[in-house]
């Protein structure tokens, strides 16, 4: 048979472990919580209405709040409505990458980034997935590049 000490010890490390899970569960919902800001800010990006104030987007949130009050079919419409935007968002993003012969100027880079490319330090390439892959052409203009288009 085991004593109480034995059984306190083991007691007292089970409860050890649970404070740890406990710690480990709340810092993946923190993850998890930061995440879903991070999608709803995007989401107000995707909508090209980031240039607004925050009071005004507060404002708007709150109206759209009512909207909801007032009539709670309109979520349904809005989902179908999002569905299509996004579906149709989906369809227009191309995979790419590029390859530049020479090294490129600081204002190309930050332009090249903002459509959705990383670059990749090893290959020495921009990959990523873009919906403007004509803007970025006509942008890149006399620059020489390579471009691969993953189907």
């Amino acid at each position: 048979m085991t004593t109480i000490e034995e059984q306190k010890q083991k007691l007292e490390q089970k409860k050890a472990r649970m404070v740890l899970e406990e710690a480990k569960l709340k810092i993946k919902e923190e993850k998890m919580r930061t995440k879903s800001l991070i999608e709803k800010g995007s989401l107000i990006t995707k909508a090209d209405l980031d240039y607004l104030p925050n009071n005004a987007l507060y404002g708007g949130l709150l109206f759209l709040k009512k909207q909801i009050e007032d009539n709670e079919n309109i979520i349904s419409r809005w989902i179908v409505d999002g569905n299509k935007q996004l579906n149709k968002e989906k369809k227009d993003v191309k995979a790419i990458i590029l390859k530049f012969e020479e090294e490129l100027h600081s204002d190309t880079k930050e332009f090249i980034r903002s459509h959705g490319l990383r670059f990749n330090r090893f290959r020495k390439e921009w990959c990523g997935n873009t919906s403007r892959l004509e803007e970025l052409k006509k942008a890149l203009g006399k620059i020489k590049y390579e471009i691969e288009i993953i189907e």
